[in-house]
């Protein structure tokens, strides 16, 4: 039984689970991110000299397949935690219960 302040073993093996889903989901996206970078490399990097507008370029389409890449993993996770914010509150409305949540906790991070 868990004392004060402290979760269930039940409810601690919930969050192991999802801090091991998101550590997945981190090191996916990294692979992404490592791809884009040895892709330029293989693919852009092909001359031993470039202008500076042409080093420009290069990085300014890499910057813009990270930032998509971050993004889109960034939308994923928020879309995660919705969802199982969604199963907690649903769950605590079966048993009449009212949930409360300090955001300002999130923020100190």
């Amino acid at each position: 039984m868990a004392g004060e302040g402290e979760l269930s073993d039940g409810h601690h093996d919930i969050i192991v689970r999802y801090l091991k889903f998101s550590k997945s989901q981190r090191a996916q996206r990294l692979k992404v991110i490592d791809k884009s970078f040895d892709d330029v490399k293989h693919a852009r990097l092909l001359e031993e000299t470039y202008t500076s507008e042409e080093v420009q370029q290069i990085l300014d389409d890499l910057c813009a397949v990270v930032r998509a890449e971050v993004e889109s993993e960034l939308i994923n996770v928020s879309h995660a935690n919705v969802v199982l914010l969604r199963q907690l509150c649903k769950q605590a409305e079966q048993w009449h219960l009212q949930l409360q949540a300090d955001i300002s906790e999130l923020e100190d991070g």
